[in-house]
């Protein structure tokens, strides 16, 4: 499984090439609107909220996350 931490542009354009390459993910935004703008499949599942460190080490061992790919604000 592959969590992109999103919000961007940049990361819809990833998640839209996951999808097009068969590619389940989970997109973890911190605010609950950002779903209107991530890209619709059934590959693709949203989460959404702030989490710490410890949290996101949970997070990733509960949903078996192999790679992370950080596609938040780059200057945030």
């Amino acid at each position: 499984m592959i969590l992109v931490l999103g919000g961007t542009t940049e990361a819809n354009r990833l998640v839209q090439l996951l999808i097009e390459k068969n590619i389940q993910a989970i997109v973890s935004t911190v605010y609950d609107f950002a779903e209107e703008f991530i890209p619709k499949s059934p590959l693709i599942t949203h989460r959404s909220g702030k989490l710490n460190c410890d949290e996101l080490q949970a997070f990733i061992k509960d949903n078996s996350i192999k790679v992370v790919v950080d596609a938040t604000h780059p200057y945030a």
